[in-house]
Parts: C-alpha cells; sequence; structure tokens
C-alpha cells in the first residue's frame, strides 16, 4: 500500500511543474525525476529517489520561474509531503530489504510517517513564510529561487535525519 501510494506522490511531484509550463527543459527535468523517483522505489535506492525529488523540485523552481507565478503555500505542503512519501517508502524498502514484517511494526511505521509529515508540513509553513518575508525586499524573480532553495535544504535536512538514524 505505502509503495503504492509513493509511486502515485512521484507522478505528482514530476506533474505539478508540467502543469505549471509545459516547456522543453522543464517536461525533461520532471520526466527524469519521475523515472530516478520511481525506479528508487521499486529497487529500493534512496539516493536514485533523493535525486528524482531533488530534480523535480528543480523543475517546479524553473516552472515558477517560467511562468512568474507564486508558490501557494497548499501546493508547497502537498509537494513536500510528497517528496517525503517518496522518500521513506525508498528508505523503507532499503531497511527492510524485502522482509516480511508485522502487522503491528508497519502500523509503528505509518504512525511515525503521520508524526513525520506533520513534521513535514510545518516545516514547508515556517519555509514559506520565510519566503514571505525575504520576499518583502527581494524582486519578484527572486521567488522562485527562494522556493527552490528552501526545498532543496528541506530535502537536504530530510536526508541527514535519514543517515543520522542509522
Amino acid at each position: 500500500m505505502m509503495r503504492y501510494l509513493a509511486l502515485a506522490a512521484a507522478l505528482l511531484l514530476a506533474a505539478t511543474p508540467i502543469r505549471l509550463h509545459d516547456g522543453g527543459f522543464i517536461v525533461t527535468l520532471s520526466v527524469l525525476g519521475a523515472a530516478l523517483m520511481l525506479s528508487g522505489i521499486m529497487m529500493r535506492s534512496l539516493m536514485s529517489a533523493a535525486v528524482g525529488g531533488a530534480l523535480a523540485l528543480f523543475a517546479y523552481a524553473g516552472a515558477l520561474w517560467w511562468t512568474a507565478s507564486e508558490p501557494g503555500a497548499f501546493e508547497a505542503i502537498l509537494l513536500s509531503l510528497a517528496l517525503m512519501l517518496v522518500i521513506d517508502a525508498a528508505d523503507l524498502g532499503r531497511s527492510l530489504g524485502g522482509a516480511e514484517i508485522s502487522a503491528a511494526a508497519l502500523r509503528l511505521f505509518h504512525l511515525g510517517w503521520v508524526v513525520t509529515a506533520l513534521i513535514g508540513a510545518g516545516v514547508a509553513l515556517g519555509l514559506a513564510g520565510i519566503v514571505a518575508l525575504a520576499d518583502l525586499g527581494a524582486p519578484p524573480v527572486m521567488r522562485p529561487i527562494l522556493a527552490g532553495a528552501g526545498g532543496f535544504l528541506a530535502l537536504a535536512a530530510a536526508l541527514l535525519l535519514l543517515r543520522k538514524s542509522r
């Protein structure tokens, strides 16, 4: 079940930039990011899933820049939760290595993911607030750059936390 949700989340991450801007560069980055995220989930590779997620975030920031759109807080939270689900699913698959786990352990993992998702939503809201404050003095072209930088910082922090927990 978790794997299917993660696959849907990877497709959401890849489709969002294309929805904003269907230029060749954005489509290429999004498709490559989706392929890496999907292979990371299916082949249990955390690095592949993380690189694919980074490409999807880069495509999203590029799409915002080309369309001069402002990222919405809801969209940012949704994308951050989708990215966390992709990374958690790849990490769980890598950690378990195909072993069977009990229903109680799986429930604990799902509970842990819900807590992580709530923390991630709080971090995304905090980053959105920081971007809004920084946006007061920055030109409009800096908005997607700030959003992309915040996304990459959040991705790096998530990967660092996963590595430290090992």
